[in-house]
């Protein structure tokens, strides 16, 4: 069915056919556009053009024409109601601009219905509606707060894209597939209660410091319960891949809320008195739990940090000269090296008797008694040109890893300082520490 209708337009119109693509209606006198009534921006100009608009859909829907590509809804009192009625027949909405507040409650629509590029300016209720098929709503903006309260969704609910400004409510909304990637929510957003089946998708972007929408969610908090719903999702139907960074973006989510609603100011003085030791206690948690351990579900993070921490220890260690070697070698200025050895072994020949023990000639049975004087076994004095070992780089490294690790060898050792010493014990505890994160981190991701 067509838009042309067979009676007068109630306005005047040019003759001419609607530059709107498609659009057969005639072309309002008043458009500069050549476009028709409907089409055209300025139909909201007066109280009675904005009810002969609303007239028009209603008539449309009725006959099951349902075709308002770009169409522009202007706001008229009383008439931008749907409230109770079926719809039938496929729907299409996209492109349409809808200036006043609009209210699609109680509706079922028994076919897919599009709102894809829709604009809604003041806001918009689809409250207890069916959609029984799909219901797109791609790239829509929705200007003013949005409610889908308890809302049915047979099939695909597809809001990619989407932009809201304002609140949004989704709370006790039954999904089959819901697909929220790269849709932006400015305010609150409620997704509490949502119900999902057992083989139900549900999916968000994450955050990212890259990308189009680095935060889907502007207000960090607000998507603790949308990650919730979706890692629960992720996890019924066996993804846990997904389920994983569902809930690390979950846990995020939480972290931010609690600092918020703390009014956590770290540049300010009073923060860090003993009684606001909130503060205290969050720090912690969001360097280690979140930034370096990422709440279990970064096993990468804990990896790097540990190879950093080594590094970052031998360039401590090494610039500071921290450690020594334990054999007490040298350097030849020329390189090789040199350690005291024994003098050259001579034959002492045959064994003689000590000046403080005669020999006494002992009884025919008893063999005679000698005591021998052993070799001099000498130090060999470092000549000239020789220096103390030098600790390279290498070995700084040698020794930060084995240390973080705390194996220990015993090769090299912090100087007697207490300063380095502290230092090293410094990072064998945090290399303990480090190495119970990583092994949590990796089965946790892993052996789910």
């Amino acid at each position: 069915m067509t838009d042309t209708q067979s009676t007068k337009p109630p306005y005047e119109t040019t003759g001419q056919q609607c530059a709107y693509q498609g659009c057969q209606e005639p072309a309002w006198i008043d458009s500069p556009d050549g476009l028709c009534l409907y089409h055209s921006p300025n139909n909201g100009s007066t109280e009675e053009l904005a009810r002969i608009v609303w007239q028009r859909v209603k008539e449309k829907i009725s006959c099951e024409d349902t075709g308002f590509q770009a169409w522009f809804f202007p706001e008229c009192q009383g008439e931008q109601e749907f409230n109770g009625i079926e719809i039938v027949g496929w729907i299409d909405f996209s492109g349409a601009v809808f200036s006043g507040y609009v209210i699609f409650e109680n509706i079922c629509f028994k076919d897919e219905v599009s709102f894809t590029d829709a604009i809604f300016k003041k806001g918009a209720h689809f409250n207890r509606t069916v959609f029984r098929t799909g219901g797109w709503f791609s790239r829509a903006k929705f200007q003013g707060s949005a409610f889908f309260g308890e809302v049915t969704f047979h099939d695909l609910a597809v809001f990619s894209g989407t932009s809201f400004h304002e609140e949004v409510c989704f709370a006790g909304v039954d999904f089959r597939d819901g697909d929220f990637e790269e849709a932006v929510f400015h305010a609150e957003a409620d997704f509490r209660s949502i119900h999902m089946g057992l083989d139900g998708e549900l999916h968000f972007s994450l955050p990212s410091a890259i990308g189009k929408s680095p935060y889907p969610f502007l207000m960090r908090e607000e998507g603790e319960t949308p990650y919730r719903a979706a890692k629960q999702a992720a996890i019924n139907r066996g993804d846990y891949e997904a389920a994983g960074d569902y809930h690390y973006a979950e846990r995020c989510a939480v972290e931010t809320g609690r600092r918020k609603r703390s009014e956590w100011r770290p540049w300010k003085k009073e923060c860090w008195t003993v009684e606001n030791n909130y503060y205290f206690q969050r720090i912690p948690e969001l360097i280690f739990a979140r930034c370096l351990f990422g709440y279990g579900e970064k096993p990468a993070r804990v990896f790097f940090s540990s190879l950093l921490v080594i590094f970052m220890w031998a360039v401590f260690f090494f610039l500071g000269g921290g450690i020594e070697s334990s054999d007490g070698s040298a350097v030849v200025a020329g390189g090789g090296s040199i350690v005291g050895q024994p003098s050259a072994m001579v034959d002492p020949g045959p064994l003689t008797p000590t000046a403080t023990q005669p020999v006494t000639q002992p009884a025919a049975s008893q063999p005679a008694t000698q005591t021998a004087t052993p070799p001099s076994v000498t130090t060999q004095q470092a000549p000239e040109g020789l220096r103390p070992a030098r600790v390279t780089f290498a070995d700084s490294l040698y020794f930060s890893a084995v240390t973080f690790t705390t194996l220990g060898y015993g090769d090299y050792r912090p100087v007697a300082n207490s300063t380095w010493r502290l230092f090293a014990a410094a990072e064998a505890f945090m290399g303990a520490a480090l190495m119970a994160m990583f092994i949590v981190a990796l089965t946790r991701k892993y052996m789910r």
